[in-house]
């Protein structure tokens, strides 16, 4: 049985524990409560745009980029995610590791994917089975194989908001919004390359210009051309918008 400490040893812990207690609490940096004056913005009047009047001054310093719809702790965490990546890729393409090397691999996609002139040198010949797929697309059973053959898992509505998929519908799992007790398959429209559906169908004159040339782009840089069913008269793109929709459905199983 260990003996107790003498008087004079816990006495010696008690003052040594007392003298940590003290400098913790000096090296502790006053927290500051309450309402900061400086985010607000006294030149509204707070019965005209309390939320302004309020805010107006944090607004003013956090101003958001011409090029995002919003900002915030995980737009910073992805762009820095995405900029410590780059300088891996890059690292790696400078690297000249030795052949067969996962550095090497890297390197060598790198190079692959940022030769544009080698890449347009080979025309639409790498896809050329795949264009050949979709023009012998003639009704909606061979649509609906042809997409299902693409879908992919994705994209996630809720948890990662994740909404893009570069294939016709993405696929999202989750507990169904009116059974939460089983899980249900969703679709979510990729699109066709424009942003969202109001750049295929508004009529201003914005979306109309940036609308055809994106059809120009299509059927003369691609060099895609007219696929027509027999004796319909309809071109490939308008059966195309026909078929597809612009929501987020459940799949019925």
């Amino acid at each position: 049985m260990q003996p107790f400490p003498s008087l004079q040893v816990r006495a010696a812990l008690g003052a040594l524990a007392l003298a940590f207690l003290a400098h913790a609490q000096q090296a502790e940096k006053p927290v500051t409560h309450g309402i900061s004056i400086a985010n607000m913005d006294p030149s509204v009047k707070p019965g005209d745009n309390f939320y302004l009047y309020a805010n107006g001054g944090w607004l003013k310093r956090n101003v958001i980029p011409p090029d995002r719809s919003s900002i915030g702790v995980f737009t910073t965490l992805s762009d820095l995610s995405n900029q410590r990546t780059r300088t891996l890729i890059e690292d790696a393409g400078k690297a000249n590791a030795p052949e067969g090397s996962d550095t090497r691999k890297v390197a060598d996609l790198y190079h692959s994917y940022m030769d544009e002139a080698g890449i347009e040198s080979h025309g639409l010949t790498p896809i050329g089975p795949s264009l050949k797929a979709v023009a012998a697309i003639g009704d909606k059973n061979q649509l609906a194989r042809a997409l299902g053959e693409s879908l992919r898992a994705d994209v996630d509505a809720l948890n990662n908001t994740n909404f893009h998929t570069h294939n016709l519908f993405g696929l999202w799992v989750a507990p169904g919004f009116s059974d939460s007790a089983h899980y249900a398959p969703y679709l979510l429209q990729g699109g066709l390359e424009l942003p969202n559906r109001d750049y295929y169908l508004s009529d201003t004159d914005s979306m109309r210009k940036i609308r055809n040339r994106h059809i120009g782009a299509w059927w003369t840089t691609r060099k895609w051309r007219k696929q027509t069913t027999p004796g319909s008269g309809t071109t490939f793109p308008s059966r195309l918008r026909g078929l597809t929709g612009t929501n987020t459905f459940a799949v019925q199983a």
